[in-house]
């Protein structure tokens, strides 16, 4: 019996090549066979691999944002805490400029818009102004930037630098224009309010 199901196995690997009626093995089609079973598996196992750091990705990523949400409660109280003390208790007539990162999306508190919230518009009077750091849903720019702040280096310091080609630096220059566009609409109406 065992003899048989040899036979019927061989038979089948090798597509029931039969040499005056004996059963012939075809071992290059059984090596191939295998081969591209072996090619398949280790196919499979790039994709689970792949699969697997984008699962830890994710996780790091909801990981991040956990801890940035679980800050904004204690933002409002300190935002209050630091506005209270540059009014009462330091005497100062300093502004404060507000700086919102759309980076990780447009922030929200309760659903609302960070000019929205109650202590942003209590507050009104010694906040300058919000200055938005857009998200260009751009790896070139994130990259850009993150190599930057990563090497400490100053927006002089990238238009020096050789690290950065023509296009990183267009793609930084834009971010930088961006802010000093909306410093500059801040500061010039402090200045038309002041004189004028």
């Amino acid at each position: 019996m065992k003899k048989l199901a040899y036979v019927v196995l061989l038979a089948s690997l090798s597509g029931q090549v039969m040499a005056s009626g004996i059963p012939t093995v075809d071992v290059a089609a059984i090596a191939k066979t295998v081969e591209e079973g072996l090619t398949r598996a280790q196919e499979a196992a790039n994709q689970l691999n792949q699969l697997k750091e984008q699962y830890e990705q994710q996780i790091k990523y909801a990981e991040d944002q956990k801890q940035r949400l679980e800050g904004f409660t204690d933002f409002s109280s300190g935002f209050d805490s630091a506005s209270s003390y540059m009014v009462k208790e330091s005497g100062t007539k300093a502004k404060i400029v507000v700086w919102q990162n759309d980076f990780w999306g447009k922030p929200l508190f309760d659903g609302k818009p960070l000019e929205d919230m109650p202590w942003i518009k209590k507050n009104h009077d010694i906040i300058q102004g919000i200055i938005t750091i857009i998200d260009r849903n751009s790896d070139a720019f994130s990259t850009d930037i993150k190599i930057m702040t990563e090497n400490h280096m100053t927006f002089n310091e990238v238009k020096q630098s050789e690290e950065f080609g023509l296009l990183a630096k267009s793609r930084i220059h834009r971010v930088f224009k961006d802010i000093y566009v909306q410093l500059d609409s801040i500061f010039d109406s402090e200045n038309t309010e002041v004189h004028g």
